[in-house]
């Protein structure tokens, strides 16, 4: 992935489990954000997505809010594209 602006990273993926979700790990210097993507099916027939974030380490404050900030719009998007 590269963010606008900046130098592209890599994210690695520690789990995933069709039709229920994934696990990735972004390490940036001594930085680790790990990203919990749950699909959670809804029993009128509907998917809810979940993010969870985990950040550790020396500039979590920092990096905290630049994952984070974007996900409403990331998930309207989502929610657009599946809807069409």
């Amino acid at each position: 992935m590269q963010p606008p602006g900046q130098e592209a990273f890599t994210s690695r993926l520690l789990d995933v489990v069709e039709n229920e979700g994934f696990i990735d790990e972004t390490v940036i210097d001594d930085t680790r954000v790990v990203v919990d993507h749950r699909l959670i099916p809804l029993a009128w027939g509907g998917t809810k997505v979940v993010y969870k974030t985990l950040i550790e380490g020396p500039q979590a404050a920092e990096v905290g809010p630049l994952v984070t900030g974007d996900f409403i719009e990331v998930l309207s998007a989502l929610k657009d594209l599946a809807e069409r």
